[in-house]
């Protein structure tokens, strides 16, 4: 992340982060990731919890959210326009502002991954 860290989901499930200078770690709180963490430099990490939660947390940790109430049962993605995509629990195709949490489901569309969303007005996904 540009903040010089890296950030992953550790064997016991919890986020950690580790300083890329000097290699020093540290848990992020007591968060529990079920995904790779996603950290597309805006300030947070964004993950599924283990509790299923669609989490955005600020990169020093404290204050973190379920980002408007949403459930997610894949791996966030965060577009470059401050959207997150994800295939929520229902398996649609979700798409959630960054900003205030509001959010839709993408009409019709059902995933079997986690939809990425390059920038090119388009979201990627395997279908269910």
């Amino acid at each position: 992340a540009s903040d010089g860290f890296v950030y992953f989901q550790g064997t016991d499930d919890t986020l950690w982060r580790v300083n890329s200078a000097d290699g020093s770690g540290d848990k992020v709180q007591s968060y529990k990731t079920k995904s790779p963490p996603y950290v597309p430099g805006d300030g947070f990490v964004y993950f599924q919890g283990t509790d299923n939660k669609l989490w955005q947390v600020p990169a020093t940790g404290s204050g973190g959210t379920n980002l408007g109430g949403f459930k997610t049962n894949s791996s966030p993605f965060v577009s470059a326009d401050g959207f997150v995509y994800f295939q929520g629990t229902d398996n649609a195709v979700w798409k959630v502002s960054t900003a205030d949490g509001s959010g839709r489901r993408i009409a019709g569309f059902n995933a079997a991954s986690t939809p990425i969303a390059p920038g090119d007005h388009f979201a990627y996904f395997r279908s269910a």
